[in-house]
């Protein structure tokens, strides 16, 4: 099961870091190629669900083409939280409040960045600074309490085992999180899925406290999205919009109708 602790260990950063990142330098994307990013119609405005990647080289920021032209389009961004209100102060603040053991997140990041990966080039921080420097409005789907206490939420034995996973996958993480970039640059929907929620079957803990039950938070939210005058566009971490408990099924069965860009 060693694939499937890497994988899982990369998993549970997908979402608050919690993951990703890192493009390798030349690719060519061809124009038939597709993104992790979803239009919504409803008659009054265009909702675009694009799933994030948290981390990148910074000789690898550059967005998109389609990326460019749909936050272009927008006149409001909504991410995971208000990233411009949730400083690094006010997260050490919460930390130190809560008591939140975040030592497996600490761990990867730092190996991420001994490799050349940092958040503060990821696809949201990204798009959150332009949005600030056009003046767009930014908001959040929920707060970084809120995920702090979702975290604190699992059982120890299920922490123990996340803390113990970020430890032994070390040498792996920089190959496994190149495969899950190549997806997301090329709209690889089945090979996102098949890296980011494959061994989350092994964890239904972790996956209902950090996923799904997040997920369902989001709907009448991204409802509410489609009553304004006004195109949005939500980011997201990729995991959250992807598989049958995903953003985007979920959309789906309360019938909308969603178009891969």
């Amino acid at each position: 099961m060693i694939i499937s602790r890497r994988r899982s260990t990369v998993i549970r950063l997908g979402r608050f870091l919690l993951c990703l990142g890192l493009l390798t330098h030349g690719w060519d994307i061809g124009a038939q190629e597709k993104s992790l990013l979803w239009k919504l119609e409803a008659g009054k405005n265009t909702v675009y669900l694009l799933g994030s990647i948290h981390l990148l080289k910074k000789d690898t920021v550059s967005s998109k083409p389609i990326i460019d032209e749909v936050f272009s389009k927008a006149k409001r961004l909504v991410f995971e939280i208000d990233i411009p209100k949730e400083t690094p102060e006010k997260t050490q603040k919460l930390l130190m409040q809560k008591g939140v053991n975040l030592d497996g997140k600490t761990l990867i990041v730092m190996q991420l960045q001994k490799l050349g990966y940092d958040p503060s080039f990821g696809i949201d921080r990204q798009l959150a600074q332009r949005a600030q420097q056009a003046n767009k409005p930014i908001s959040g789907l929920e707060t970084a309490e809120y995920q702090f206490d979702q975290l604190d939420r699992l059982s120890p034995a299920m922490q123990e085992l996340m803390l113990r996973q970020s430890f032994d996958e070390m040498e792996q993480l920089g190959k496994t999180v190149d495969e899950m970039v190549l997806a997301w640059r090329t709209g690889d929907v089945a090979s996102a899925e098949k890296l980011l929620l494959e061994s989350m079957t092994d964890y239904p803990e972790i996956r209902e406290k950090l996923l799904d039950e997040r997920n369902r938070n989001w709907l009448p939210k991204i409802d509410q999205f489609l009553k304004l005058d006004e195109d949005v566009l939500v980011v997201v971490g990729a995991a959250h919009l992807l598989g049958k408990n995903g953003v985007i099924e979920l959309l789906k069965s309360r019938g909308y109708k969603m178009e891969q860009m």
